[in-house]
């Protein structure tokens, strides 16, 4: 944001725009000159206004402590109030707290995965992973339901988010044989890789090493286990390192 913009923002937001002081709010919280005491102040009175977002950013600044004293029941509070009104993220956030125990006297696992499942249905994507995972396990009082865990595991996946290529991944990758597929394992970590995640770098090398769900070449892991490397991934920097690059090359002169 530059210097204009960010004089027109405080105008507007001076004179009671909504949607000026969230962005206000905003730069406060995440801009290059930090100010959590204002972007509080602004988000409260924004609440008060009935500004659903604001209530969720007020709660995640409550919940971790950000330009107040950290009070999680607060948190709850604003993440409550905005799930109330529909506000996707705030009935994730909710749902997670509840689930933990976390701002509430005891935990509340089917209210928690209550919330999850309405996020998840408003097409949220890490409430959708979260309900898939919680369907995969069988917990948070969720039955095991390893057909809906994929189905909601491959829509949280077209996003193209990381998170959820790579939790989609995992699932293929289960021991479970009804729903174990290297091949589309292959594919979700590999497509997760090439939006430059250092951990499905790494998992895309172990794959071509391996010859798990594509064909075994070497040089293939070599790059992917470098790029993770660079990454700063450690497990990839152990590869690179001592006897596991031996295995590799030892690997690739099976190979040639």
């Amino acid at each position: 944001m530059d210097k204009a913009e960010l004089k027109s923002i405080k105008e507007r937001a001076s004179n009671g725009d909504h949607e000026a002081m969230l962005s206000l709010a905003k730069h406060y919280l995440f801009g290059a000159r930090e100010d959590e005491g204002k972007a509080v102040k602004l988000l409260t009175r924004l609440s008060e206004e009935g500004v659903n977002e604001a209530l969720y950013y007020l709660g995640l600044c409550y919940g971790m402590g950000i330009g107040t004293g950290g009070d999680m029941e607060k948190a709850n509070a604003c993440f409550f109030d905005a799930a109330r009104f529909g506000y996707p993220e705030a009935m994730y956030q909710y749902g997670l707290n509840i689930g933990l125990g976390l701002g509430t006297p005891k935990k509340d696992e089917k209210t928690s995965t209550k919330y999850i499942h309405d996020a998840a249905k408003l097409g949220y994507v890490p409430a959708m992973v979260e309900y898939a995972d919680r369907m995969r396990t069988g917990t948070f009082g969720c039955p095991k339901d390893l057909q809906r865990a994929e189905w909601y595991y491959k829509k949280a996946a077209k996003s193209g988010d990381i998170e959820a290529l790579k939790a989609a991944g995992y699932f293929y990758s289960e021991e479970d044989e009804s729903v174990e597929n290297p091949s589309k394992a292959f594919l979700y970590y590999q497509k997760a890789a090439e939006s430059g995640d250092e951990e499905a770098y790494y998992i895309t090398g172990e794959y071509y090493l391996d010859g798990y769900g594509v064909k075994r070449d070497p040089f293939e892991a070599l790059h992917y286990f470098r790029c993770a490397a660079k990454l700063g991934y450690a497990p990839a920097q152990k590869r690179l390192a001592n006897d596991d690059m031996l295995a590799i090359l030892n690997a690739m002169e099976e190979d040639a």
